[in-house]
Formats: C-alpha cells, structure tokens, sequence
C-alpha cells in the first residue's frame, strides 16, 4: 500500500509544472539502495503499448520485492527532462523512459550524471551510461505485412501510423516489404494520424481513418497507432472487415474481426531489465529484441481460424518461421543512420508513405 501511495504521489507531484513538487515527491521515493524509477509513455492507459509495459512492471514488482520502483506519468513529452534531472538528484539510481523521446531527454542531462543508469526502451542514445533497449519493428512490421498480404481478398491494404516518427516509420516499411512478398497485386493505402504524441491516443481520428479507407475498397488494416488503434478495430467492426492488432494481444476486442496480434513484448523487456538490476547483472550495453528472441509474438488466431484458410494460416506460419531465421540482423541500424542524418541536415530523406526499395 504504501509504495502504491508514494508511486502515485510521484506520479501527481511530476505532471504539474513546478519543479519545487516535483523535487520533494522524487526525494520521497529515493531513500533505497536500489531505487528504480520509469517514466511512462505519453498517451492513454487504454493504449496497448502502455498496458504491456504497466504488466512487465507489476510482474518485476512481485518477482524482484527488494526493488523500490515508482512510475511517473507525464501528459506531455515537453520538458520531460527536467523531470527526469530532478530525479536523477534526489538519488535515483536507475531511471527508465518508456518511448523513443525519452532518449532525446536523456541525451541532454546524461553527461551530468555520469554515474547514473539511464535506460531509454524503444529508442536509442548513443551516451555511455544510457543504456538502448530496442525493437526490431521494421521485423514486425513485415509480419503484420505477410499477414494483410495473404488474407486480403480484394488487393487492397491498409497501413495507419499513430506518429510521423522513426519506429513508426519502420512498421510502415516492413508492412509493404511482407505484403509485396507475399502479394505483388495488393495496392497499400498510408495515412498517419499526427506528427506528435497526441496521435496514439485519438480513437476518432483512428476510427475515420480507418472507416474512410474501408469504404475505399480496403479489406484489411494494420494500425501502428497505440490507443488510436481502438477507433480503427472498432471501424473494422462496423464495416465488418478485416485489421490486425498491435503491441498487446487484441483478438478479444472484436472477435474474428482482428484476425491476430503483434505482441510487442514490452513485459518481457522490462522484466529482463529489472532482473538484471535486482542480480547486479546490468550492464549499459544496447539489448535488440525481435521474434528470433521472442521480442515479438503472433497471437494465436483465437477467433479467426475459422474464417482463415488452411493453406493461408500454413503461409502465415511459414513466414513467422522463416523470419525467426532470417531477421538475425535488421536495417534498424540504417533506420538509425537516416535519423542521426535529418538531426544533422534538419530534414530527413524519409517521408511518411514512402516504401523504400533494396
């Protein structure tokens, strides 16, 4: 109960704007040897990114008693490193940001505090003592991809980005990568949501977008769009047509109508890491997660196995395998590459509904 209270108290004291709040909460929850503090994504707690992550928490909780850990939940991403600074003062040992943004942050205090254990999960810094946790999602991305290519019946595919950013746009090439393997006819429909956080929590504009390309001829969709996603399986539902569910296990939300899920293993990344700092085994080195070590997962076509063909859930499954296998290394690096390069030019090469070719 207790460390319920001080993680909320955190948590209140640290969406306000006053820093003096924001000091005295974090030196609240800092007097243990092994204090642990995570900065939560920006959104929804309906946004199944969060939910993956709030899971991967309550399950170290239990295993790892000994750790004091406490969860700050920003409503925007503006100025969140001088919340982060303030932590990092009041004696916290590990500070953990959830979201690519979070390494941007760290990268301007990170030098302040060089004997602090930063950790950013799906983004990347290159500062010695912030440690990379990264997900192959361009790897995921070609699943879901494989996935729309072989159970669209009309030729014509969906792709909706939550945000005009680097990991989203990963999803997207790998999407068009497995649907054009699996499917040279399929046409592919690109739309994003917004250029900012607020496009993983807008249902309505996730449902219109969605809506508006099922009425365009698109049989299935695949939103990498966080709690958007919610207003695009429920234009799915309405349509009754095709989409694929992200980050968490979302089959249940319309039965039969989200054909499977990406399960991003967000949980399993945050347990992995906290073991580390619990067994004094963590090390700043970069950890890269993706289906050959069970980074991602399929789910199991709980209520759509009847409306797949043998033959296309045989493909599915096939192409899950042969990416177990072939996917050792991603272009994450080069994806990384073209980012550092719009940092230096001001611009990227990249633009949102581009596929790129080899």
């Amino acid at each position: 109960m207790k460390k319920v209270f001080l993680t909320l108290l955190l948590a209140m004291a640290l969406s306000f704007s006053f820093p003096t709040d924001a000091l005295k909460a974090a030196e609240i929850l800092s007097d243990s040897p092994v204090s642990v503090i995570f900065f939560m994504p920006v959104g929804s707690s309906l946004d199944p990114f969060i939910q993956m992550c709030e899971k991967g928490i309550q399950v170290s909780a239990s295993l790892f008693p000994d750790l004091k850990i406490a969860r700050v939940y920003p409503y925007s991403d503006d100025y969140v490193h001088e919340y982060i600074k303030f932590a990092a003062m009041r004696g916290h040992e590990y500070i953990v940001g959830i979201g690519s943004y979070y390494a941007d942050a760290f990268d301007k205090i990170a030098d302040d505090f060089p004997n602090k254990n930063f950790i950013v999960i799906d983004g990347k810094s290159n500062k010695k003592n912030v440690k990379s946790v990264l997900f192959d999602n361009k790897e995921a991305g070609v699943l879901a991809g494989a996935v729309a290519g072989i159970l669209t019946a009309g030729n014509k595919v969906g792709f909706i980005g939550g945000r005009e950013t680097g990991i989203i746009f990963d999803f997207e090439k790998g999407f068009a990568e497995g649907v054009k393997k699996h499917n040279k006819k399929a046409e592919i429909k690109v739309k994003y949501i917004s250029k900012g956080n607020d496009g993983y929590s807008n249902q309505k504009a996730g449902f219109e977008i969605a809506d508006s390309m099922y009425k365009n001829g698109v049989d299935i969709i695949f939103a990498a769009a966080g709690g958007s996603g919610l207003g695009a399986i429920e234009a799915a539902r309405i349509n009754r047509k095709m989409i694929i569910g992200v980050d968490a296990d979302q089959d249940d939300l319309a039965r039969g109508i989200v054909m499977t899920s990406i399960i991003k293993r967000l949980d399993t990344s945050i347990v992995n890491l906290l073991q580390s700092v619990a067994t004094a085994k963590y090390d700043a080195k970069e950890t890269v997660y993706n289906l050959g070590n069970v980074g991602f997962a399929l789910s199991n076509f709980t209520y759509s196995k009847n409306k797949i063909k043998k033959g296309d859930l045989d493909r599915i499954y096939d192409e899950l395998f042969n990416l177990k296998k072939k996917y050792e290394y991603s272009e994450r690096s080069k994806l990384n590459d073209r980012d550092e390069n719009k940092k230096k030019t001001g611009r990227s090469k990249y633009k949102p509904g581009q596929t790129f070719r080899k």
